[in-house]
């Protein structure tokens, strides 16, 4: 049948899973909220599964249910704005990765740390197409995760914030205050780094121990 081989190999019977699917599609629950309420009906389930059966199970069940659904404020459907653990951990990783390496790079060779600013102040073109990849990066990640939360998740957003924040100022205001001194603004700047390198790291940890 159908069904069987829709499901087989699944270690959960079809009905947990299509009931499952069906609460997250319909209600206004997170991964996390499905899990407690399974283990309240005596299931030990992990989100990352819940979440491997939205994405298998979603659009399929959407489909199907779509058509025998009146036209409602309501829907069927797997929100947009839904960020999914993938895409956070990817999120996760490759900002964690960038930060931890390019900000100790930084920090313990300020030298290097002293030529990009000049570089950037000084060489227009170089100080542009820094700017612009900064935007990119930062705006490409706030559209995909602008997830606000004491987490590690609202870290990334904190950084594609500032990522998207920074080429902004660079490009609109690339003479830097001449009210503070170089240095200060170095050794300011290394301790930025320090921090945000800290927290980069307990995420990379975090995200790893999953």
């Amino acid at each position: 049948m159908e069904k069987e081989k829709l499901f087989k190999w699944k270690h959960y019977q079809p009905d947990i899973i299509l009931l499952t699917v069906r609460w997250y599609l319909r209600y206004n629950l997170s991964f996390r909220d499905l899990v407690e309420m399974m283990e309240e009906r005596g299931l030990s389930i992990a989100h990352t599964t819940i979440m491997r059966w939205v994405h298998q199970y979603g659009p399929e069940l959407d489909a199907r249910v779509r058509r025998h659904l009146k036209l409602t404020n309501d829907s069927w459907r797997i929100e947009r704005s839904e960020i999914t653990m993938e895409a956070s951990t990817f999120l996760g990783l490759f900002w964690g990765w960038v930060i931890v390496i390019v900000s100790g790079i930084l920090f313990v060779r300020p030298s290097v740390l002293r030529e990009l600013k000049k570089l950037v102040v000084e060489d227009r073109g170089f100080g542009i197409m820094y700017g612009f990849l900064s935007i990119f990066l930062g705006l490409g990640t706030v559209i995909l995760h602008n997830v606000w939360a004491l987490n590690w998740q609202g870290f990334i957003t904190v950084i594609a914030w500032l990522a998207l924040l920074k080429g902004i100022y660079v490009i609109a205001y690339p003479e830097p205050s001449k009210k503070t001194n170089f240095e200060v603004r170095i050794l300011s700047t290394r301790i930025v780094l320090a921090i945000i390198g800290a927290l980069a790291l307990w995420m990379l940890v975090i995200i790893y121990m999953k």
